[in-house]
């Protein structure tokens, strides 16, 4: 059931991440506005991942997902309810932001600890986690194009907000316990010092952690939350279509997957150069032009090739860590990995601006293929 709620959490958060640069961009016809709405979200949700992971045992894990998710949802459930005008709305989406990353670390830090089937390895249950979030995000991508194509952008931000309190109310009622802590609290100073120091989880170095942290600043940030959008609403003139390309995207990712756990094929240097290469060409295919059905199917094998690079589950690399250090490790690894991904959406708003919508691809695409190269032939 954590898997579920994490799932329409999830898919919550995927529509109010489409929802808010597009209703940006509806009211003030500013790409520059759109990122500045877009940073506030992630500036708030990496201070938070790093303040906050030290004094998470204090507050209870339970008790932090129920009551961060509650936050979240009322800080963007008040830009419909009182239709906020763009100063308020960047203080909202700030609120959403640091709402967001102590909810995320607590469920990283009960999840590895919850009961599954008998007959289910953790490795098993990590794939079938990422495969839930993966397809919840396409889920929630296309859906929030939907509403906003029928009901507009407010609408699906009040769904979406809706949608992230259910998930935090239905995770308060399934876990009865917090996992076990340390006899004695880590101290918040010791905490926050650990917490920065420790490396970021996951294999390579800390040249490959730079590159994963500025790739997430460049295709998270300024690709998915504000180009994206710009580019559906200025050429293609169609949010169901923004909700499309960011799904089948998704979607992608899971059959990707699927079928390189399937097939097992070779890994060499030119595998690993041939899915880069399919993944950064549907910014190219985006800077041509060709027509919306295009996109979508270049979309959905671009999306199959970045299947292939998923990392080992969450849930797998955190089971053997215990759960204050859990904390300390995942709310590190969120903080430093998204500490550039504010710069990277003021970035690419002023890039709009200032170069037009179809160079700022190509610098995107030229960006994302060095960065994505790095970690990938270092495998």
């Amino acid at each position: 059931m954590l898997i579920v709620a994490n799932g329409v959490s999830t898919a919550a958060r995927a529509m109010i991440f489409l929802a808010v640069p597009w209703h940006v961009l509806q009211t003030t016809g500013s790409p520059v506005r759109a990122g500045l709405a877009v940073a506030a979200e992630l500036a708030g949700m990496a201070a938070s991942s790093l303040l906050c992971a030290p004094i998470l045992p204090r507050w209870g894990y339970r008790a932090t997902v129920a009551g961060s998710g509650l936050v979240a949802a009322a800080s963007i459930a008040a830009i419909p309810l009182w239709n906020l005008t763009f100063w308020p709305l960047l203080l909202a989406v700030l609120v959403h932001g640091i709402a967001r990353a102590p909810e995320q670390t607590a469920m990283t830090v009960i999840a590895p600890d919850l009961p599954g089937p008998a007959d289910v390895e953790p490795d098993q249950a990590g794939r079938i986690d990422e495969y839930v979030r993966s397809g919840a995000l396409a889920v929630g991508s296309v859906l929030a194009g939907v509403l906003i194509e029928a009901y507009q952008a407010p609408t699906t931000m009040m769904v979406g907000a809706v949608a992230i309190a259910a998930a935090a109310v239905l995770v308060g009622g399934i876990v009865r316990h917090d996992p076990v802590e340390l006899p004695v609290p880590v101290p918040y100073s010791l905490g926050l010092r650990s917490s920065l120091v420790m490396p970021v989880a996951g294999p390579g170095s800390s040249v490959l952690a730079i590159a994963a942290g500025a790739g997430l600043a460049v295709e998270t940030a300024a690709l998915n939350g504000v180009v994206l959008p710009v580019y559906a609403h200025d050429v293609l003139h169609s949010p169901l279509a923004l909700g499309l390309i960011a799904g089948l995207f998704a979607a992608g990712i899971v059959v990707g997957s699927a079928l390189h756990e399937f097939v097992h094929p070779v890994q060499s240097p030119r595998f690993a150069l041939l899915l880069v290469f399919v993944n950064v060409s549907r910014l190219c295919v985006l800077a041509l032009r060709p027509g919306l059905p295009v996109i979508l199917v270049w979309t959905s094998v671009a999306g199959a090739a970045v299947g292939p690079t998923m990392e080992t589950p969450t849930i797998v690399r955190y089971a053997q860590v215990s759960p204050p250090f859990r904390a300390l490790l995942d709310g590190g690894t969120r903080g430093k990995l998204f500490a550039a991904a504010p710069v990277g959406a003021v970035l690419a708003g002023l890039a709009v601006v200032g170069i037009g919508l179809t160079a700022t691809l190509w610098v995107i695409a030229g960006l994302m293929f060095v960065l994505i190269t790095i970690p990938a032939l270092a495998v």
